[in-house]
Order: structure tokens, then sequence, then C-alpha cells
């Protein structure tokens, strides 16, 4: 719980840490309380959850000259994969791109960041949520291009379905 106290109003945060969480703040003004409850969602955009940098080259240009869509789930599919490798200790396939969303269109030379967490861990899969987020090198303008989820399944050296927490 964090205080803020000013001559006008005093503020209190409460924030529960979850996935989904929801900001409940209440402001006195003038000693008369408001609650305001603000839902949040936790920004996987951070330094620790970057999975796959990479730039846009000419042969990923659709002929609009933006990225060219199969090229984004290709990056997404290989940032997922890196994600939920090291989650599970062995390899994955991929079994499921759900969600798939095209946000802002990524252009020649923009870099792309892909910043994924697994979300949810079943008995042998696990699924992947994923950013995409594209910068301009010239401008340093940063933008989210696309999201999307995956679901990937652990397998053993036979290809075959194994427990993602084998222990």
């Amino acid at each position: 719980m964090l205080h803020l106290r000013d001559n006008a109003y005093n503020v209190k945060f409460y924030r529960p840490l979850n996935l989904k969480s929801t900001l409940h703040l209440t402001l006195f003004l003038y000693k008369k309380p408001y609650i305001l409850y603000v839902f949040l969602m936790k920004n996987i955009a951070q330094l620790e959850n970057i999975a796959f940098k990479t730039f846009i080259m000419p042969a990923d240009l659709n002929f609009h000259g933006t990225l060219f869509g199969g090229a984004m789930l290709a990056y997404l599919d290989k940032a997922g994969a890196i994600v939920a490798q090291k989650r599970c200790k062995s390899r994955v396939f991929l079994v499921a791109m759900n969600k798939s969303e095209f946000i802002k269109p990524a252009r020649l030379n923009d870099a792309i960041t892909i910043y994924a967490v697994v979300s949810k861990v079943g008995n042998t899969s696990m699924t992947v949520t994923m950013e995409a987020w594209r910068e301009e090198p010239i401008t340093g303008e940063i933008a989210l291009s696309a999201k999307s989820e995956a679901v990937y399944v652990a397998i053993d050296e036979n290809l075959k379905p194994c427990p993602v927490d084998r222990g």
C-alpha cells in the first residue's frame, strides 16, 4: 500500500499482485472520499522478458512496403518457442497460434523486439503470451506492432508429448 499526502488530498493505492489486477484508489479531496477502481493488465514489455530481436529486411516486406504478416508470425513463433523451451527444459512443438492481432505495421529497417512470458502451464502444454514492439531507428518512435498467444507442447527425444514439470 502506498500513501501520498498533500495539503489538499490523501491518496491510498492498493494493488494485488496477480496477472490481471485491480488498482483501488481512494482519493480524499477536501476530506471527501472518492473511490476509483482501475483494471490493469500486467505489462510484459519488460527487459527480463525479451525473447527475440531482429531488423526488418527487404525480403520480409509485402507489396505495401510493410512487414509481411507471415514473417511477423514466424518471429512470434520463434520467440514463443525460446521461452517455452526455457520453461520446460526440453524441445517443444507449436500446436496453436491464438488471438494474433496486428496493431501497427512495421517498415523496412525497423527494429522488432518480442517480449514473451509463459502465462499458463498444463500437464504437457504451455501458453505463451507475446508482444512485438517496433522501433523506428531514426526517430526513435516505439509502438506496439502485434500481440499473440501460442500453445506449445513439450516433447521428448522420440517426439512424443512429455510432462512440462518432470522434476
